[in-house]
């Protein structure tokens, strides 16, 4: 039951999160210029939350590469959302990261992991 209210609250919280991000980056609110980047992280971030205390209860290599990748995109979100020269580079480094956590964790479920995707 727990789990349940911490899932729901988790994905509550990053839909009010997405919601409020669209509003600020759609009103083109200029003062609020650390609050964008933590509106666009948030989900992420929660996404993580949520797949890491599944991992309280049982432990499971794919949700835990899955909470990983979650964090990496977060952390691209936010370091594309920043103006400096170096953020955008960094951004997609931790995007490329992430999705490869992602396929490692998908090909992991796979029975015959990559032969069957690929064959």
């Amino acid at each position: 039951m727990a789990l349940r209210l911490v899932s729901f609250g988790c994905y509550g919280l990053a839909l009010s999160s997405m919601l409020a991000w669209a509003f600020v980056d759609a009103r083109q609110i200029d003062h609020l210029t650390l609050v964008l980047p933590v509106l666009k992280t948030a989900p992420m971030v929660l996404l993580s939350v949520n797949a890491f205390t599944r991992l309280s209860l049982r432990f499971d290599a794919t949700v835990a590469l899955l909470g990983l990748a979650f964090l990496f995109h977060g952390a691209g979100d936010f370091l594309l959302a920043e103006t400096c020269s170096i953020c955008f580079t960094a951004g997609m480094a931790s995007f490329l990261v992430g999705h490869l956590l992602n396929i490692t964790a998908f090909l992991s479920r796979a029975e015959g992991g990559c032969a069957r995707i690929l064959g």
